[in-house]
């Protein structure tokens, strides 16, 4: 599993770290804000309280806000599209080592895995919806496709769009003025 996720960490757990020193660390950005560091963490860990697994996988999270027929939504449109790519990569691997359903419950190191995500990612919140357990070769691909899809599609379409205005100094001051 390490071979086939580590080329989408590779750079994000980087910059990810760095984020949470420089915006989320007692001399931070959000120390500045209106909420002050502890608003916002109090934010975030009620953000967390109610994320689901299904909101973090695309198809289900489409469905349940009722956007599979707006037209012109290119998000839904490419990213269905992105995630059906991920999943089926990801499925050709993931049978390619485990065919069979004893295979994932017999992998304790796969069980290891699923269960510190769960309990430490998720601080064991079962309403999240986020497996402890593996079963299936099937959930396996799924979360799976999630972690992929979360780490380079919604990473990019989150966070791409702050190049512009951050990648240097200058044409970050000179936006900020413009609004002044």
């Amino acid at each position: 599993m390490i071979q086939l996720l580590f080329p989408h960490f590779r750079h994000t757990l980087h910059i990810n770290n760095n984020a949470r020193r420089s915006i989320l660390g007692p001399d931070g950005a959000l120390t500045k804000s209106l909420l002050g560091l502890d608003g916002v963490m109090e934010l975030m860990r009620r953000d967390l309280s109610e994320m689901t697994y299904s909101s973090l996988c695309l198809p289900e999270n489409i469905a349940a806000r009722g956007l599979e027929s707006i037209p012109n939504f290119y998000y839904r449109d490419d990213g269905l599209k992105l995630w059906n790519i991920i999943q089926s990569f990801v499925k050709a691997v993931v049978e390619h080592y485990y065919p069979s359903d004893c295979e994932v419950h017999r992998d304790t190191e796969l069980q290891d895995w699923i269960s510190e995500v769960f309990t430490h990612g998720f601080l064991g919140n079962k309403a999240s919806g986020i497996p402890a357990a593996f079963h299936t070769v099937e959930e396996v691909v799924k979360f799976t496709t999630m972690v992929i899809f979360t780490t380079t599609v919604q990473h990019a379409a989150v966070n791409s769009g702050q190049y512009d205005y951050n990648s240097s100094r200058f044409q970050f001051w000179r936006e900020f003025f413009m609004f002044v």
